[in-house]
């Protein structure tokens, strides 16, 4: 998952030495994400199982700023409501909501497919301002829209000639992203009173927990079948969870926005040449102008000026 929408760049110059090392930061972690749908198809285990272990394994690095007081969790004091918190909470069961759909979506439709149109996710946050806040989107926002779905059908167009697993995956991804929508609307409005790592750790633990819960309803085993499996999910939850995102927070406070943004569409771009590395996966040139729209799309959303949804 990207964080694309979570740009809180400043718009200092990019010559400047400080905006360099955050545009490298940025870069260097979207790439590090763009391997983590990859290492999910090499990781021998169940979806529900690998993305348990991704937020497992990670809960304690989102536990590590709060546990060493490197910042409040309250960023106005008084103002953490019952209600807020349990938005909070409500964070990572959308979050769990969507590794689980994107990582089922991974091992019945094509790698670069399913990370291309969850990353659209961006793109639907307008639309949920509208009908859970009643603000209007602007016309920019519509456009961002209406682009990335005509991308996403695209993408599935050659896969429409019957309901296969492919198009059965390309559905699911679609409901990953909308999952990804949510989790990322509710943690705007609960930003607004507790820190990031706070919402954070929250929504990694309470993820977890939803994931685990699966694992012991779908009756899977929580372990990889192979060592090479295991190395996948550590790879899973080092590159993609601890340092890819990671790089990408502390680089997003002093990047330029607009080349923020560019490189935030990096990890679908990275996935795609991966996959076909790794696993002789190819696009077709309809698919790959399909995904050339969802990504323009993605750009146009975060291109959006804060506050003007």
């Amino acid at each position: 998952m990207t964080v694309t929408t979570a740009l809180a760049a400043q718009n200092m110059p990019p010559h400047e030495p400080a905006a360099r090392r955050a545009l490298i930061d940025i870069g260097v972690g979207a790439l590090l994400i763009g391997a983590a749908p990859v290492l999910v198809r090499f990781s021998d285990s169940a979806p529900a199982a690998s993305a348990f272990w991704r937020l497992a394994l990670a809960a304690p690095f989102a536990l590590l700023p709060v546990l060493a007081g490197s910042g409040a969790p309250i960023r106005r004091h008084g103002a953490a409501t019952t209600t807020v918190w349990c938005l909070a909470l409500l964070t990572g069961v959308f979050f769990a909501t969507d590794l689980l759909l994107f990582h089922t979506a991974i091992g019945m439709t094509s790698v670069a497919n399913s990370t291309v149109i969850v990353n659209a996710a961006p793109v639907l946050l307008p639309l949920l301002v509208w009908l859970l806040d009643r603000r209007r989107p602007g016309l920019a926002a519509m456009a961002a829209l209406m682009l990335a779905s005509g991308g996403v059908l695209v993408l599935a167009w050659e896969k429409l000639d019957g309901v296969t697993a492919a198009i059965t995956g390309d559905l699911l991804a679609v409901g990953a992203g909308g999952a990804y929508a949510v989790y990322l609307w509710l943690v705007r409005r609960v930003r607004a009173v507790l820190s990031a790592g706070a919402v954070m750790a929250a929504g990694n633990a309470v993820g977890a927990l939803c994931l685990g819960a699966a694992v012991l309803v779908e009756g899977v085993p929580f372990q990889p079948a192979s060592w090479s499996g295991a190395a996948a999910i550590l790879g899973l939850v080092l590159l993609g969870q601890v340092l890819g995102q990671g790089l990408i927070a502390r680089g997003l406070g002093a990047a330029p926005a607009d080349a923020a943004s560019a490189l935030l569409l990096l990890p679908p771009v990275a996935t795609a040449a991966l996959a076909w590395i790794a696993l002789g996966e190819t696009l077709s040139l309809l698919q790959a102008g399909g995904a050339l729209m969802v990504l323009l799309a993605v750009f146009m959303a975060a291109r959006r000026p804060s506050g003007h949804i």
